[in-house]
C-alpha cells in the first residue's frame, strides 16, 4: 500500500512540475512588454532570394543563408532610406540585419546584380511610412559608390571568408564587381 501513496505522490509532483513551466513562461511573457519579433530566414538558391518581397514588422530580424556554390550578398539598394549589407557570404553562411524603421526596401546581390529582393516593414498597426524605390540598369553602384547612411552590421554565422584576388578591368560601362554568367545577356 505505501508503494500506491508514493507512485501517486510522484505523480502529482511530476503533474505539478509538468504545469509549473509553461505557466511561468506564459506570465514572463505577459509581463514583458517589449518582445522581440522572431527571426525570419530568406534562402538565397538558384541565383534568387527566397521568399521575396517579404512583409516583416519593425524590429525583426532577417537571416539570409546562402544556399549557392557562389558567393552572395544582401545588400540595400543605392538611395535606400536604410542602408544595409551581409557582407560576401559563401556556401553555408547567413548573414544577419535587424529592421528598425518601416518601409519598403529592396535589395541586390553585388556579386550578381540581377539578383533582387524586397523587404516591406511595417509598423505595430500594419502600416508603412518610408518608401524607396526598385533600382534601374543604371542604379547599379559603382565600387567607390559611399552609403547614404550607416550601414547595418551583419553578423556571419560561418567561418569568414578569404579574401579573393582583385578582380582583372570589367569592360566600359559595368561596375568592377560584375560577374558575367552565361545567360545573362
Amino acid at each position: 500500500m505505501q508503494k500506491s501513496g508514493m507512485v501517486l505522490s510522484r505523480r502529482r509532483v511530476v503533474t505539478g512540475a509538468l504545469l509549473a513551466v509553461p505557466l511561468a513562461g506564459l506570465s514572463r511573457f505577459a509581463l514583458n512588454q517589449d518582445v522581440q519579433a522572431a527571426d525570419v530566414a530568406v534562402t538565397i538558391m538558384n541565383f534568387k532570394f527566397d521568399p521575396t518581397p517579404l512583409t516583416i514588422p519593425v524590429g525583426t530580424t532577417v537571416v539570409w543563408t546562402n544556399q549557392d556554390t557562389a558567393p552572395h550578398t544582401a545588400t540595400s539598394d543605392p538611395g535606400s532610406a536604410f542602408s544595409f549589407d551581409t557582407g560576401m557570404l559563401q556556401k553555408g553562411q547567413s548573414g544577419k540585419i535587424t529592421f528598425t524603421q518601416p518601409g519598403t526596401f529592396t535589395y541586390f546581390c553585388t556579386v550578381h546584380p540581377n539578383m533582387h529582393g524586397t523587404v516591406t516593414v511595417t509598423q505595430a498597426n500594419g502600416s508603412t511610412t518610408t518608401t524607396t524605390t526598385a533600382p534601374s540598369a543604371s542604379a547599379i553602384p559603382a565600387a567607390t559608390a559611399a552609403p547614404t547612411a550607416a550601414p547595418a552590421t551583419a553578423v556571419p554565422t560561418a567561418a569568414p571568408s578569404v579574401a579573393a584576388p582583385a578582380a582583372p578591368p570589367s569592360p566600359a560601362g559595368l561596375p568592377a564587381n560584375f560577374i558575367r554568367r552565361l545567360g545573362d545577356g
